[in-house]
Order: structure tokens, then C-alpha cells, then sequence
């Protein structure tokens, strides 16, 4: 059956759940006064939230952060990653609770929807899957600042993306079963989430794999068919004045501010909210890392070489399956 099928004739069902997307849309990629605004017109959050704030106490863990619980199982964007969105999580092996794990997640897209689906809601059943693993998925710490967005992040049991952050969950805290999630692409990528491409930004990223031989987390690739399939970019090639004004505000406020359009609220040809399109996620087998107290250059390199060499057979591998052309190859900057 055509995956597309998945998401045909249900319409009347998702009206219901479009207040819910706005809001968690608006929560991620508008800024607190919009999320504060859109917070207080949709019942459903509210009622999450107040529900997820009797857990919050029980949930803090060391550093002040909220790990994954309750707390998330009981928000609207859950909601909506299950229902609006058909993103299945598909595993290929099973991760010991014996090990720590740092999962690459690719593409980016314009705002990492498969990453917060399956690692931040639960929407597709991951903690599951994998039974015995905490994941902690990791954002910019500029979003933490604005009020609510930063509370409704916290309660998904997201941290940021600091290096400190990342070796106290991984190493400090001397728990196994630990999973810190990074969508690796960052905002560079964003820029390069147009339909039908898979460009990654990887080959200069090598910081995650300085982090894994720091703390001897395993890697592990993943990869979601459709993320760059849910909204529409302007087309912004390299060296366009599109893209170099986008290349400077990303320097300059270490956000990068794709220009992008989705379906309407009461229509499917422009708006905000994003396509109703089936995005499918893999998770590789985890590469095998011994903890390095001071990694050389040569190292990271080796380790950075297996991973991309497992991600791009992961793709290979599973490409045939969600609609992607037998030629088609990852391309990787």
C-alpha cells in the first residue's frame, strides 16, 4: 500500500487537532508572547499542562531538568504526533539499558518534527520500542529564555544543547540507559529542507563525536523519511541574496529564519501548518564506543568516517521503502 494512503480521507477526523499543532508550533518556532497567547485559547493544552504540573516536582532531576514521564505523555503535541502526523518509528536493533546512547537524528527539516514525535512526546510508541532508555532530546539554550516555551520544553524533558549539559546526562550522573538526542544538522540544514532532496550538513559536524569518545555513549544513526516533505521553502540556492541573508542572521543570532509555507487551517494550500505527509523514522544499530579521556583529531575522525558510513547505509538501505528513487543518494556538506 502507497504510504501516501496512510493519510487519505481523514480530514473531518483532524479538525479537532489543528489548535493543538498551532499551539505546538507556535511553542517551538514563534517566540513566548505568541506561545503565551495561543497557550491561553486552547483548552487542551491547558488541561495538559495542569495536568503535567502534579508530576513536575517528582520529575526534576539534578541539573533542575525534567526527564522523560508522565509529564509528556500527557501533552497536545503527543496528541498530535500521533494523530495529525502518520510517524511511524521503525527500530532495526533493540538498545541495551546496559549502555549509553547518543542518536544523530537527519534530516533537520525546517523545524525537526520526527525528532520531537519520537523522542520528546512519545507520539509513535519510541520509549516502547526501546524499553529502559530515557531520552533527553537536545535544543538551543536560547530556548529555554521566553517564558512557557521554555516550561512546555522542560516538560517534554528536553536540555540544551551545551556541552555540559550533554556530559552531565551521558557521564556525570553514572546512570546507564541514558539517550541524548541531537538533531545534527542544526540551523544550517534548515536552509537546505526543501521536498525531495536529502542534504545533509555532516561533513563539518564532528562535534557529537568528540562528545560520544568523551563519554563512551554509542552512536547511533537515525534517519526520517518525509521531514523535509511537510512544508514548502523558498528556494534559496547558495549564493543567492535569499541565502546570504539567511547565512548572516544565522551568524549573527545563531537562528536561521527559512522562508516556508504549509497547509491553512481551514485549507490545504497555504498556511502555517504543515502538510499532512507520512514521516517514517529509522533507528541504525548503535556503533560501538570506548570512552577516550582526551580524543586526538585522528579519532574523532575514524569514529566521524563510521558514522556517516552507517547512516548512509541505513538510507540505502530503507530508502526503496518510503518512496525514495533507487538513485537517489544522500548528499552530505
Amino acid at each position: 500500500m502507497d504510504r501516501h494512503l496512510r493519510v487519505v480521507g481523514e480530514e473531518a477526523k483532524l479538525s479537532r487537532r489543528r489548535p493543538s499543532l498551532l499551539h505546538h508550533l507556535s511553542s517551538v518556532h514563534l517566540g513566548h508572547a505568541s506561545a503565551f497567547l495561543s497557550a491561553l485559547h486552547i483548552s487542551m493544552a491547558l488541561l495538559g499542562s495542569l495536568r503535567s504540573l502534579v508530576h513536575l516536582r517528582s520529575q526534576l532531576s539534578k541539573n533542575g531538568r525534567l526527564s522523560f514521564g508522565l509529564v509528556a505523555e500527557t501533552s497536545s503535541s503527543r496528541l498530535v504526533c500521533r494523530i495529525f502526523f502518520p510517524s511511524p518509528c521503525t527500530k532495526t536493533v533493540d538498545l541495551t539499558p546496559e549502555n549509553n546512547y547518543l542518536i544523530g537524528c537527519h534530516p533537520h527539516g525546517i523545524i525537526a518534527m520526527a525528532a520531537w514525535a519520537n523522542f520528546a512526546t512519545n507520539g509513535t510508541k519510541a520509549h516502547e520500542k526501546f524499553p529502559g532508555i530515557q531520552f533527553n532530546l537536545c535544543t538551543l539554550p536560547v530556548n529555554f529564555k521566553p517564558m512557557i516555551r521554555r516550561e512546555m520544553i522542560l516538560l517534554s524533558g528536553c536540555i540544551d544543547s551545551s556541552r555540559e549539559s550533554i556530559e552531565y546526562v551521558l557521564d556525570k550522573t553514572h546512570e546507564k540507559g541514558r539517550a541524548v538526542v541531537l538533531v545534527i544538522g542544526g540551523a544550517e540544514e534548515a536552509l537546505d529542507a526543501h521536498p525531495g532532496y536529502h542534504t545533509l550538513t555532516l561533513e563539518s559536524r564532528k562535534g557529537f563525536v568528540r562528545e560520544a569518545l568523551l563519554t563512551g555513549a554509542h552512536l547511533v544513526p537515525v534517519y526520517s523519511f518525509g521531514e523535509n516533505e511537510v512544508f514548502n521553502q523558498m528556494e534559496n540556492p547558495i549564493g543567492s541574496k535569499l541565502r546570504k541573508f539567511q547565512e548572516w542572521s544565522k551568524k549573527l543570532f545563531g537562528i536561521s529564519y527559512p522562508i516556508f509555507h504549509g497547509r491553512g487551517f481551514f485549507q490545504m494550500t497555504f498556511g502555517y501548518l504543515p502538510f499532512r505527509k507520512p514521516i517514517d523514522t529509522v533507528v541504525g544499530a548503535p556503533i560501538p564506543v570506548q570512552k577516550v579521556e582526551k580524543p586526538t583529531r585522528e579519532q574523532i575522525d575514524e569514529l566521524h568516517q563510521k558514522y556517516v558510513h552507517a547512516l548512509s547505509k541505513l538510507f540505502n538501505e530503507h530508502k526503496g521503502r518510503f518512496g525514495v528513487p533507487p538513485y537517489v543518494q544522500l548528499t552530505l556538506k
